[in-house]
């Protein structure tokens, strides 16, 4: 579905008529479903001992089909890991802003509580897995609780909407 950009906003950066929201699976290059980022995520930041290459290899050991895993490793790399940190920690620190009720209110004080530590990041990350949707349809996982999260903000927290053509 595509939508009539309005134009409104202070930031506006594309000249473009139009806009669709899609499914974070659908996201234009991002082969891999958001809950498989933030499975990802989540290894690298419960191993932080063990160097990059190492957690690469334990990703794809713990994540990866046998039978695409040649596929990915051909693309999976310490930068893209590094750009779904990112996205992750950006989509962290906006969750902790917005009180938006979608967590048990001892979950939430406990991400506020350690937003700036690893362990903050880590039950975000759990919690974002074992989360099923409020709203019909049910939903489960990283995608119901993104869903849940813009029909309450309008905003996105995982990413933004796709203005390719």
């Amino acid at each position: 579905m595509r939508f009539l950009c309005r134009g409104k906003g202070n930031k506006r950066n594309s000249r473009h008529k139009t806009f669709s929201l899609l499914p974070s699976e659908l996201v234009p290059y991002r082969a891999l479903t958001l809950k498989y980022i933030i499975i990802s995520v989540l290894l690298r930041f419960e191993l932080p001992q063990k160097g990059l290459d190492k957690v690469l290899d334990e990703i794809c050991n713990q994540v990866v089909n046998p039978i695409n895993q040649v596929d990915l490793l051909n693309y999976f790399t310490v930068r893209t890991l590094s750009g779904w940190i990112k996205l992750i920690m950006s989509a962290f620190h906006q969750f902790i802003e917005h009180d938006t009720g979608l967590f048990d209110r001892e979950i939430y004080l406990k991400l506020k509580e350690n937003q700036n530590n690893n362990n903050g990041l880590i039950l975000f990350l759990k919690t974002a897995l074992e989360y099923q949707s409020k709203e019909e349809p049910r939903i489960r996982g990283p995608s119901g609780l993104a869903n849940d999260y813009y029909n309450l903000n309008k905003t996105f927290l995982f990413g933004r909407p796709s203005q390719a053509r």
